[in-house]
């Protein structure tokens, strides 16, 4: 988790989170996994308005799901339809035999950060447990 992205633009939002999982046991190859949220995100922007974007690929270079949350204080262009800035990026990682568990987390992700008392709850968070928190939500969805 990043609560102060330092990226201002899309393509470095996603690098930034994703150099954060470099290491982790979840993904096997973090490179890879770059190259296919790239591609995803070349396709069309994973903006989903009111400032989240939820960057996402599944690939034979992850064992497990895995979910990173970044937040950007001054807002980063993804191109989003709403036009407006981003400043909660959701970043999931799946693997191949996983989809439907995959696609389930894209769109919990998202039902839950269209609450707009989330999203704030997140943008002012002060610490890591306060955004945790939130997600903690998400079973109920």
């Amino acid at each position: 988790m990043i609560l102060h992205l330092q990226a201002q633009k899309r393509m470095e939002a996603i690098r930034e989170l994703a150099s954060r999982l470099e290491g982790s046991d979840e993904i096997v190859d973090v490179k890879r996994f770059l190259s296919l949220v790239m591609q995803r995100e070349k396709i069309e922007t994973t903006a989903v308005g009111h400032g989240v974007a939820i960057p996402h690929a599944h690939g034979d270079c992850v064992k497990s799901l895995v979910i990173g949350v970044g937040v950007s204080r001054q807002g980063i262009d993804f191109g989003a339809m709403d036009g407006e800035q981003v400043g909660i990026v959701v970043m999931i990682a799946s693997p191949v035999r996983h989809f439907q568990d995959y696609l389930k987390a894209v769109s919990r992700v998202a039902r839950l950060l269209n609450q707009e008392d989330c999203r704030q709850r997140i943008l002012n968070a002060q610490g890591v447990a306060e955004v945790i928190e939130v997600f903690k939500q998400i079973d109920r969805l």
